[in-house]
């Protein structure tokens, strides 16, 4: 059984900079614990959006909160350039939304969204249970689905399908360089990682 998860449907957790945070796209809700330094991001959901309205909605559920700031969303590309679309949310609010406007151009772009917290002094967190929502204008829900993977650098192109499990490699790569990262669940065990050369060619010595 292939346990790689094609739809991002896998939990994502971070403990870094005093803070410590658990995700799940299965729930929406994101817990938070400790005093952050700095302005961390915690998570990045690869996603692709279609142009029009869109409504990023944060309902309060327990714990607690003190100190400046707020938890900011990203729209970026799926190499996580920034597309001049950060949404704040107060969550200090028991509930609270932002909307996003996206036109053909920029929608075609998106790849990522990226949540992360943009500290403003002391922000602190006890325990914070909170429950995300993406939602289209005719009301529907946004499923936190995985986009393609796509990476441009160090003189290598890689497009990865996460429906196909196919990597496209393309160029000379100048030095080691991270691809992109698939949300995955294990249980303890030993598993095999397998790959399969479906066509194409390459030359010189070096592994993935």
């Amino acid at each position: 059984m292939n346990l790689f998860d094609p739809f991002g449907s896998g939990d994502y957790a971070y403990s870094d900079n005093g803070v410590v945070s658990h995700f799940s796209t299965q729930s929406g809700i994101l817990t938070l614990n400790g005093t952050p330094s700095g302005s961390p991001e915690l998570f990045k959901i690869y996603m692709t959006l279609d142009a029009g309205t869109y409504t990023v909605k944060s309902e309060y559920l327990s714990g607690s909160i003190s100190g400046s700031g707020c938890l900011a969303v990203d729209a970026k590309t799926s190499d996580a350039n920034s597309l001049s679309s950060r949404r704040n949310l107060d969550i200090y609010a028991q509930n609270c939304s932002n909307t996003w406007t996206f036109d053909n151009s920029l929608a075609s772009s998106v790849g990522t969204i990226v949540f992360w917290i943009w500290n403003n002094g002391s922000i602190s967190f006890n325990d914070l249970h909170i429950k995300f929502s993406i939602v289209r204008s005719d009301g529907t829900e946004c499923k936190l689905t995985s986009a393609d993977r796509n990476y441009s650098g160090n003189g290598v192109t890689a497009h990865y399908n996460p429906q196909t499990n196919i990597l496209t490699l393309n160029g000379t790569a100048s030095c080691e360089c991270t691809l992109f990262y698939i949300p995955a669940k294990f249980r303890a065990g030993t598993y095999t990682v397998k790959t399969e050369v479906m066509g194409g060619s390459s030359s010189g010595a070096a592994v993935l």
